[in-house]
């Protein structure tokens, strides 16, 4: 499998995990907060990574510069939606707003550990 492909399994897994997570929690009423917290922001964080992770599967071969800035850029606009739920009618999570930056970092490490090259 090339990076290619293990992306798109990540990305998969992720969106994946992020509709499961959403139905449990809405069939659940969790009585610890610690869990709700967790249910609650998980979504965000794995969402972000997941968006992250298609990157380059749908841009051939892009080298590192043009990946973290689309990750960072991707990262920004999941953040001012975070923030617009302030004045409308949802509302605002710091914990999800925490969650998103924390799956940019999450990315970051994993390229790390994993050895992760985009080009």
């Amino acid at each position: 499998m090339t990076n290619r492909h293990y992306c798109l399994l990540v990305s998969v897994c992720c969106f994946v995990l992020t509709i499961s997570v959403k139905i449990i929690r809405r069939n659940n009423q969790l009585s610890d907060d610690i869990s709700n917290i967790i249910y609650g922001s998980s979504p965000s964080l794995l969402f972000i990574v997941g968006l992250i992770f298609l990157i380059p599967v749908f841009k051939k071969n892009p080298d590192n510069s043009y990946f973290w800035k689309s990750a960072t850029l991707m990262t920004t606009g999941a953040l001012f939606y975070e923030l617009e739920q302030s004045w409308t009618s949802r509302t605002f999570d710091i914990i999800d707003f925490l969650a998103t930056l924390l799956g940019l970092v999450l990315v970051y490490l994993i390229s790390l550990v994993w050895d992760f090259k985009v080009h």
